[in-house]
């Protein structure tokens, strides 16, 4: 089988079901994995598999049997022509964003989603959440729900270093979907209890400017370190390697696909009692009420003092981490090609 794939903006993603979905079909794709030569560990085993390289000239091409699209966008030029899926990585609210770009860019993706939905293109979800939300927002029913993987990259051997210090965790785009200032407000509160404190932040977007000066009005610059570029991918690890806890607070996240990677590092996660952080942490997560600053910062300074209960948080981590595989997720995908294809 041959299949067109319509790369997503999230490389985890790309490389993860790509170098697993090649050993089973034809991947056509205009995303280049020989250029990530950071994942050049997970991407060996492609050696000599059926992986090809080329452009979209193979939309119309009838070497192609599925189209598999990564936005309503992506499709809406080739479904007629072609079966097609679209993995759908949330649901659209055009209405929250911040620049008018982006916002009328999610305005489109949300009206091509539900014409290709009426149309019969088949809608994977990422997460139960996300199938729920799709429904109760737009009455779009979701084909089938196929769980994200974790790069085997990700279960690595922690350092024992900062014992003098606790190092928080939190990675994210600073945006208001992603609630980065219940964080903040928790962390300002812990800040004034405990002196042995870092809170390091991976992320850019539209809030930076107000995240600086939140830390210059709180005092905190010296106990928050705020990382805005972009990393290679030892340096994205090493972020994991050397922190204690991570930290996610959007309650409306999809998925949350780097909470998992935090999780197969070892690290206990504290998610929102909500959304698919708390479907995909389950019950390893440490689990705080949406919103509330004040029941985070409980949780944070619960997980800092208890080092028992961090440690074993830690072990469940790393087990809940293991059920999610790229294979897992091919084969899905491949069952779903074939049904259709027949």
């Amino acid at each position: 089988m041959k299949v067109l794939f319509m790369p997503h903006t999230v490389n985890h993603y790309n490389i993860g079901l790509l170098s697993t979905l090649s050993n089973h079909v034809s991947i056509y794709t205009s995303y280049n994995l020989e250029k990530t030569r950071i994942f050049k560990r997970t991407l060996l085993h492609m050696k000599g598999k059926k992986f090809i390289l080329k452009s979209f000239d193979y939309l119309f091409s009838p070497f192609v049997d599925i189209v598999h699209a990564n936005s309503a966008f992506q499709a809406d030029p080739v479904w007629k022509a072609k079966r097609t899926i679209i993995t759908s990585h949330g649901f659209p609210l055009p209405q929250i964003e911040i620049d008018p770009k982006y916002k009328k860019y999610y305005y489109k993706e949300l009206q091509k989603l539900k014409e290709l939905y009426n149309e019969g293109v088949p809608i994977i979800s990422i997460s139960k959440f996300t199938e729920e939300m799709l429904e109760r927002l737009y009455n779009i029913n979701s084909f089938s729900i196929v769980y994200h993987g974790v790069l085997p990259s990700f279960f690595i051997n922690r350092k024992n270093v900062h014992s003098n210090k606790v190092i928080l965790l939190y990675i994210s785009r600073l945006h208001p979907f992603k609630e980065p200032f219940i964080l903040l407000k928790a962390f300002d509160k812990i800040s004034r209890e405990l002196n042995n404190v870092e809170l390091v932040i991976k992320g850019n977007g539209p809030l930076l400017k107000d995240v600086l000066k939140f830390c210059v009005k709180k005092k905190l610059l010296d106990k928050v370190r705020l990382i805005t570029r972009k990393l290679p991918f030892y340096e994205f690890i090493n972020l994991f390697r050397y922190a204690h806890i991570f930290i996610h607070t959007a309650r409306l996240e999809p998925f949350g696909l780097v909470v998992l990677e935090a999780m197969a590092t070892g690290l206990p996660v504290i998610v929102p009692k909500m959304g698919g952080t708390y479907e995909v942490a389950g019950s390893a997560g440490i689990h705080f009420c949406p919103g509330d600053f004040n029941d985070l910062s409980e949780k944070i300074l619960k997980t800092i003092y208890d080092k028992k209960f961090r440690y074993s948080k830690s072990i469940k981590s790393i087990r809940r981490a293991r059920i999610f595989t790229w294979e897992k997720s091919a084969k899905k995908y491949l069952k779903i090609y074939i049904s259709l294809v027949s």
